[in-house]
């Protein structure tokens, strides 16, 4: 499956420009490597490394969805391996 689409569908963002936008930014890896393309393609047990807003993501992929979900069935489909939010950075 699509990074992007992968994105969408666990409702990470809505769109594939935003999806790129997410993966171009910084600090974003896929099994600790940059990712140059929008079609790299993704597998259960995939780590990801992303910022969303001020809040740093690392996930890992459980699942490949053939469609965009509800929220909460899409929280399913990764395991929150860490979150670190601002409120880490400032105590």
């Amino acid at each position: 499956m699509r990074l992007d689409n992968w994105l969408i569908r666990a409702r990470f963002c809505k769109t594939r420009a935003h999806a790129w936008k997410i993966m171009s930014g910084p600090g974003f890896r896929l099994n600790g490597r940059i990712v140059s393309k929008a079609h790299t393609r993704v597998d259960i047990d995939d780590i990801i490394i992303m910022y969303l807003g001020p809040n740093l993501f690392e996930i890992t992929i459980s699942f490949l969805p053939d469609r965009r979900g509800s929220p909460s069935e899409a929280r399913t489909w990764y395991h929150c391996i860490d979150l670190h939010t601002e409120a880490d950075k400032n105590p």
